[in-house]
């Protein structure tokens, strides 16, 4: 894989942007998913795609104020605080309560995981930047994902795909929430239909592909690990932190 982490920052950061963005990443442990994930693992770029950031609330200053340096400007939803220096300095309550998102494919889906969605906009650019703030690891955001093509996520030094082999060679995905209803009007599977994606509930190869019945955990022999490090050969031995998030 010739891709590298620059290939997804780029669009949204200069070089020197890049560098600092990757050091707060190291810092702090936030990940990056949804589309832009899966890009750097297809090696190709979705040009509707935001950038998605997952934070652990408790950690949210430090990438605040690099949006803002980087020359970003917050844009509150409907109903959100519209002060950014308020989030920053004491959080806000508005955020704090778990938001109820209905998706008409899976019933009710509550945000257990997900406290707030803020959208960063850059002034004379298109691209956007989300940043999810995380009640506990974004990794376990990940795992409640709607399908398992977007079950990738990137750190500083290693990107990962949970489900490689159905995502990369068979282009297949599964809806994650187990419903009797159909999925054709899901606006985000529908999304990645576009993109290619053939949803299967079972069949052929079904438990080579997704292993239901195994215990998984990030980083095993089921994970297409990338190192993000191209001047370090890697170590298959060694033991990155977010490999202990078990499913």
């Amino acid at each position: 894989m010739l891709w590298s982490l620059q290939n997804i920052l780029s669009p949204f950061f200069s070089a020197c942007e890049q560098l600092l963005f990757i050091q707060i990443q190291c810092l702090i442990g936030f990940i990056i998913s949804g589309s832009m994930a899966l890009s750097f693992f297809m090696e190709i770029i979705f040009e509707e795609a935001d950038l998605d950031l997952y934070i652990e609330f408790g950690r949210r200053i430090p990438v605040f104020e690099f949006m803002l340096q980087a020359g970003y400007i917050y844009m509150p939803r409907l109903k959100q605080n519209p002060s950014l220096e308020d989030i920053i300095d004491k959080g806000d309550m508005t955020i704090m309560n778990p938001p109820k998102v209905t998706f008409s494919s899976a019933g009710d889906y509550k945000g257990q995981t997900i406290i707030a969605m803020l959208d960063f906009v850059c002034p004379g650019s298109e691209r956007k930047v989300q940043i999810m703030l995380t009640r506990g690891t974004p990794i376990y955001c990940v795992l409640q994902f709607h399908s398992t093509c977007v079950m990738n996520f990137i750190m500083s030094t290693h990107a990962y795909s949970l489900y490689p082999l159905a995502t990369l060679q068979r282009k297949f995905a599964v809806n994650s929430f187990f419903t009797k209803r159909l999925i054709g009007d899901h606006l985000a599977i529908v999304k990645y239909k576009e993109h290619g994606f053939t949803y299967i509930p079972t069949g052929e190869d079904y438990e080579v592909m997704f292993q239901p019945y195994k215990c998984r955990r990030v980083g095993d022999k089921f994970t297409l690990t990338v190192s993000l490090n191209m001047e370090k050969e890697e170590d298959g031995d060694l033991f990155h932190p977010e490999m202990a998030n078990m499913w």
